[in-house]
């Protein structure tokens, strides 16, 4: 009885949080300021003079970017996602995205053989093995294969969420406590006057 006493208290203490979900997003959304879409082909000297956060930037070789972020109000991560757009990279061979040193996989090759030669793609990246990695401030490397491979990113996009999953309401745990407080002397008094 008293852990049913117990469990149904705690139940109505307890509230299931919706989901919560967090983006956090380095960089624009306006096709490296000349309005390239997916898949898409465009000249590399058309790109625009950058957003000042290494973004809309054409460059050569290797390059590191930050993502900072707050996690405030995210419970445990249970999911989370990469997305990137990028262009032009891949001349001698696919160019590896890496997390803070760990490999999350290649981009796809936007130095097709076509009338273009430079090609926009949208890449999006699994999280669920690297979830530990996201603390608020990640380092995201476009390892290329040789320092002549030109390339241009639009924006990289963090998509991090929780479960949901059921919290105390403040001051829950003081009323809970109370609660079982309270049985506890109902039953020592019912024992009492049985005795």
């Amino acid at each position: 009885m008293k852990h049913l006493l117990t469990g149904a208290l705690f139940a109505m203490l307890c509230t299931t949080a919706s989901a919560t979900t967090i983006e956090a997003q380095l960089g624009d959304t306006d096709g490296f300021g000349i309005g390239a879409t997916h898949a898409s082909g465009f000249e590399w000297s058309a790109v625009g003079g950058g957003d000042g956060d290494g973004t809309d930037t054409w460059v050569y070789g290797t390059q590191a970017v930050s993502l900072t972020y707050s996690l405030g109000g995210l419970g445990p991560i249970t999911s989370a996602s990469l997305e990137v757009f990028t262009g032009g990279q891949g001349l001698n061979g696919l160019t590896s995205v890496l997390i803070d040193g760990q490999l999350l996989g290649t981009l796809t090759d936007g130095d097709d053989v076509g009338p273009m030669y430079n090609y926009a793609w949208r890449n999006t990246f699994d999280l669920s093995s690297f979830l530990a990695l996201l603390d608020g401030s990640n380092t995201l490397t476009f390892q290329t294969i040789s320092g002549g491979d030109g390339w241009v990113l639009d924006y990289a996009r963090f998509t991090i969420s929780d479960d949901g999953a059921p919290v105390p309401e403040p001051g829950a745990l003081a009323l809970l406590a109370a609660g079982l407080i309270a049985v506890r002397l109902a039953a020592r008094k019912q024992r009492t006057a049985q005795a």
